[in-house]
């Protein structure tokens, strides 16, 4: 197919289908009034644009009125969608394209027509829906060793922002063609993302051409996800505790995370910023409480000895032990941390239903006498124990990727996943955490200035 013939053939049939059909003219007989004065005007520009276009295609040079023409197709669709087999969004589309080209296209030779008479294959190509949504409008990746191999990608859920994209596209004259070809030749655009992909005998699969389109867009840069955001303050249960004059500079590197922590809105990477301050303080635990103990006195090569044994424990361990011993202190004068946790937990029914809950929980591999936790189990029994499974699980399913393992990511993040760590884990370790950096205890405050060693 001639470019001329893939940039005025297709328009120029739709303007005649709107303008001077059997469709048409039965439209036309059903409006009175305004809206048949309106129609009659719309139409009666198209038909200019038609004539201009037809005589563009004749000298093979560009037509330049695009954006007008789309103006008036956007106003005809906006006063008669009823219209039979009306098929605005690619019509829209199409122009748009073909404005593009006006900007792309230089003639070979001064003076000579803006179109040359070489052929496009329009059947290289086709388009196909995306099984997914991307949380982008328009891409573009021309192979430059393989042609067929190029690829783009495109919305039409939101003609605005694709009009942006696409004026700031760096996009050839061929790929554009190309395009342009499949587009008028296909039954319509998918309502939301289209893929242009080469065409095979037989017809790539689907999930094959999702992930292709996906790995071009990975490795441009660009994310394939929307990312969940998490933007709530810090849970914090006693904001006057803070007093002036406390030593808090010997919690700054965790402040600093804290800092990191607050900066960040993705809720995984958030998470895994929290639970570095978590990690923290597991581990300064038995640090702090053995430097109570010697109230100031010289570490001995035996106090080092039980210090590292108690150090060099399973992480999931001393997780236990720090809940275990957070749990014990008043997140207000009338409640443990531990009833605070429970309360969370059970007001996450009946908002979440129970049963998915469950699922959740078998999905992180919480385990009672090796077999899922019921729900009811959670806060029966060893609630700190419990609670550090499912600290430690979470940590676990966003940081390992193993096959045999569930790994969170957007993709596996679903409603009720998001539910448990939205609405239960990080609000219950934010008030843990700000509890114990916000006032001396014997759990992450050092008593002293300085440790003495043996030398």
């Amino acid at each position: 197919m001639k470019k001329y013939q893939i940039l005025y053939n297709w328009p120029i049939s739709q303007i005649n289908k709107l303008c001077d059909s059997g469709d048409a003219d039965l439209f036309a007989d059903s409006l009175k009034g305004k809206d048949l004065d309106a129609f009659v005007e719309l139409t009666e520009q198209m038909r200019g644009f038609a004539a201009d276009m037809a005589k563009a295609k004749r000298k093979r040079v560009l037509f330049t009125r695009w954006s007008e023409l789309r103006l008036c197709v956007e106003k005809f669709e906006q006063r008669f969608n009823t219209f039979p087999n009306f098929q605005p969004k690619k019509f829209r589309l199409s122009l748009l394209l073909a404005d593009k080209l006006v900007s792309t296209v230089q003639p070979v030779v001064a003076g000579a027509p803006d179109l040359d008479d070489a052929d496009v294959n329009e059947k290289m190509f086709e388009l196909r829906k995306l099984t997914d949504p991307l949380p982008i409008s328009w891409f573009v990746r021309q192979n430059g060793q393989s042609f067929n191999d190029s690829v783009v990608v495109f919305s039409c859920a939101n003609l605005l922002t694709l009009e942006t994209e696409i004026i700031a596209s760096n996009i050839s004259p061929e790929l554009l063609f190309h395009l342009l070809a499949t587009l008028n030749t296909s039954a319509d655009v998918p309502t939301s993302h289209a893929v242009l992909v080469k065409k095979g005998t037989p017809a790539i699969e689907g999930p094959a051409v999702d992930a292709f389109a996906r790995l071009l867009i990975l490795a441009s840069g660009k994310p394939i996800h929307s990312p969940r955001s998490y933007t709530l303050p810090p849970a914090v249960v006693d904001r006057d505790c803070f007093r002036a004059g406390t030593p808090y500079h010997q919690l700054n590197e965790v402040f600093n995370v804290l800092s990191e922590y607050n900066s960040r809105q993705d809720v995984l990477t958030k998470y895994l910023t929290l639970y570095h301050v978590i990690e923290n303080f597991m581990f300064k635990l038995p640090i702090v409480e053995l430097e109570r103990q010697q109230g100031g006195r010289m570490f001995s090569i035996r106090d080092f000895r039980r210090l590292y044994k108690q150090v060099d424990e399973s992480e999931l361990s001393a997780l236990k032990r720090l809940f275990v011993a957070t749990f014990q202190l008043h997140a207000t004068p009338a409640t443990t941390f531990e009833q605070q946790v429970v309360a969370r937990w059970d007001s996450l029914v009946p908002g979440t239903a129970l049963a998915d809950i469950e699922k959740a929980l078998g999905a992180l591999d919480l385990k009672l006498q090796k077999r899922s936790m019921k729900h009811a189990e959670f806060k029966a029994g060893d609630v700190a124990g419990n609670f550090a499974q499912m600290v430690y699980a979470v940590r676990n399913a966003i940081v390992h990727n193993k096959e045999t393992e569930f790994h969170l990511t957007y993709a596996t993040l679903d409603n009720t996943i998001c539910t448990l760590i939205e609405s239960f884990v990080i609000p219950c370790l934010e008030e843990m955490c700000f509890a114990l950096v916000g006032s001396p205890n014997q759990h992450v405050w050092y008593l002293n200035k300085e440790l003495l060693l043996y030398q």
